[in-house]
């Protein structure tokens, strides 16, 4: 997962390193976005077959279509997404926040990825904050959520 989708370092580190056979990027606004759809293809290598689909596209495209040979590199910006991916059937053990922001002692995570966080650790999936994939793993941890409101924040 990185807000910021494709750039340097998830094109020569991330790609490099997993050398999936399909990248899916999983975004609601990006699949309506033509031209930023296409910078991003521009981007990617041109051996690397790419999907931009909504969430709920990218949920049945990888249910239909992915196989045990497959090496999907599922991409999106929010835990939200996974969250939406896990719900509607896809087998997610592990996801990677590429951004350590999402570390216990950080205030700017929103409620709502807080939320989506401590829903899928609570499904069973592990997270992990890293910035690139030769720097290690620091697991995330479940957020402690307030009541503000009537509100969880």
């Amino acid at each position: 997962m990185d807000e910021r989708l494709v750039h340097g370092r998830v094109i020569n580190d991330w790609i490099a390193e997993i050398k999936p056979s399909l990248l899916v990027i999983a975004d609601d606004a990006l699949v309506n976005d033509e031209f930023m759809s296409k910078i991003y293809r521009a981007l990617l290598p041109i051996w690397l077959k790419v999907e931009i689909l909504s969430c709920s596209e990218a949920a049945k495209f990888i249910k239909s279509s992915g196989s045990e040979k497959d090496r999907i590199f599922v991409l999106a910006k929010t835990p939200q997404a996974f969250a939406i991916l896990v719900k509607s059937g896809i087998k997610i053990p592990e996801i990677t926040l590429a951004d350590k922001a999402y570390l216990k002692n950080k205030l700017e995570v929103s409620a709502d990825n807080k939320r989506a966080v401590n829903w899928l650790i609570s499904a069973g999936v592990m997270l992990y904050a890293t910035n690139s994939p030769s720097d290690s793993k620091e697991p995330i941890q479940s957020y402690r959520l307030e009541r503000i409101n009537g509100s969880w924040l």
